[in-house]
């Protein structure tokens, strides 16, 4: 029996490891292309890609035990190949610890392949993996945000009076303009427009007016106010009329704030509608009447007779009390006749042995067992001839050997069979006679078949 074992400390943590150990698109990355996943019970297989040192074929890996994010046990089966694995992780200061075992047999020249797995170990292990993860774990790291200076586009948005501006006041009739200080002005304080001794006292200034910083004294075109309407009096028309054109002129954030109240409003619309729908659509209570039920609901049953109501007499002879009353050869057929011979066959397991690796001295053998009920505790027997002796068994397998007659119990991890399931342990025989194969294989008091 083969030994390898590998210790590594991982700056990085349980998790961030625990995923690169189970996501079958990293492990291809890092290990071997592989369709593992972290299922109890499931049966995957690996393909080596030939760059790899001690892996030259593909081989199958069973599930045997699952707990995330801190253990994985497989069981290797392959061509000169049958090991247990183990891969462990513990959390210590500065990140994690990655433990892997394997436990089995190589193959006939284990000792050289052992040396060279624990050479693709050190490749997978202390290169590959760190490097994974190491981009890993910069792809985990929040995507700082970039600030946005031009969020809304300059021309689009309003400018704010400098300390000295100018207005350009456009009169609605006279055209005529005149200048206004702000200077000293207060904020939130209104500028006082200086019509000049030219101007008529009664004339108004054009409220679509605005301040700007554009050349001072130019007069400001008709309709470019953001948000008011052209004078219809006024000898300046609209550049757009309407609820559309006030919409295109207003400042960016002011659109998106109407634009975002607007989807907002028809989204609600659409749900109700949809709630609506669907309740208006739901089947109501049925409308059959109740003497009247004869439906899936109505409590008769195949085979039976519906009691009739006081007063209701049956048009059926058949159905007088005074007709002999005849059993069906169905309901002859399908009365119970007692327990059938064949109950203990169906509830027996089904059982089968084979032979996995042979060489000068011994062999590996595996039994499986496909329970027809689920099973709380079982044993298994092989017999064995003079001379060999089981010098081990796989996946937590206990064995007691008395002669020629070998015992194998479960520990408690595998002492409940679900029905239906495929079970599967090896054992390691050392038989100096060259036998390849037990005497015999018994499970449960069934023998095993020959695979």
């Amino acid at each position: 029996m083969t030994v390898l074992r590998l210790e590594v400390e991982l700056p990085y943590p349980v998790e961030l490891v625990w995923q690169a150990l189970t996501d079958r698109r990293l492990l291809g990355e890092w290990f071997l292309q592989t369709d593992l996943m972290p299922v109890p019970g499931g049966v995957y297989r690996a393909y080596p890609g030939g760059d790899l040192p001690g892996f030259t074929a593909p081989f199958d890996m069973d599930v045997i035990e699952v707990v995330g994010p801190t253990r994985l046990a497989l069981r290797w089966r392959g061509e000169q190949l049958h090991a247990d694995v183990v891969w462990e992780l513990s959390t210590v200061a500065g990140g994690s610890r990655l433990r892997v075992s394997q436990t089995g047999f190589l193959g006939i020249a284990g000792q050289v392949r052992r040396a060279e797995l624990q050479r693709a170990y050190a490749t997978m292990f202390e290169q590959r993996l760190p490097a994974l993860l190491a981009r890993q774990e910069q792809e985990a790291l929040p995507a700082r945000r970039r600030r946005s200076k031009d969020i809304y586009d300059a021309a689009d948005m309003p400018r704010r009076p400098t300390a000295v501006a100018t207005m350009s006041v456009a009169t609605g009739h006279a055209g005529q303009t005149a200048g206004a200080s702000t200077a000293g002005l207060a904020p939130g304080d209104r500028p006082t427009v200086d019509l000049g001794p030219s101007t008529p006292p009664a004339a108004s200034p054009d409220p679509r007016a605005r301040a700007t910083d554009l050349d001072p004294g130019a007069p400001l075109a008709a309709g470019s106010g953001p948000d008011l309407p052209a004078d219809p009096d006024g000898d300046d028309a609209p550049i757009v009329g309407g609820l559309l054109g006030r919409v295109f002129h207003m400042p960016v954030d002011r659109r998106l704030r109407l634009l975002s109240a607007a989807g907002a409003m028809v989204l609600t619309v659409l749900a109700v509608t949809a709630v609506a729908t669907l309740v208006l659509r739901s089947p109501g209570p049925a409308a059959d009447p109740i003497g009247s039920a004869r439906g899936p609901w109505s409590g008769v049953q195949a085979g039976e007779s519906e009691t009739p109501s006081p007063g209701v007499r049956s048009a059926s002879p058949a159905a007088s009390p005074s007709a002999p009353a005849a059993a069906s050869p169905a309901a002859a057929a399908s009365a119970p006749s007692g327990p059938g011979p064949t109950e203990a066959a169906v509830s027996a397991p089904a059982v089968s042995y084979r032979t996995l690796e042979t060489w000068s001295g011994g062999y590996i053998g595996e039994i499986t067992i496909r329970p027809a009920a689920v099973s709380e505790g079982w044993t298994a027997a092989v017999t064995l001839p003079a001379g060999a002796e089981v010098t081990s068994a796989w996946d937590r397998i206990d064995f007691r050997q008395d002669g020629p007659r070998v015992t194998f119990t479960p520990q408690d991890v595998h002492r409940r069979l679900p029905a239906g399931k495929d079970f599967v342990f090896a054992f390691q025989v050392g038989d100096p006679s060259g036998a390849t194969r037990p005497e015999g294989c018994v499970v449960e008091g069934v023998s095993c078949t020959n695979r």
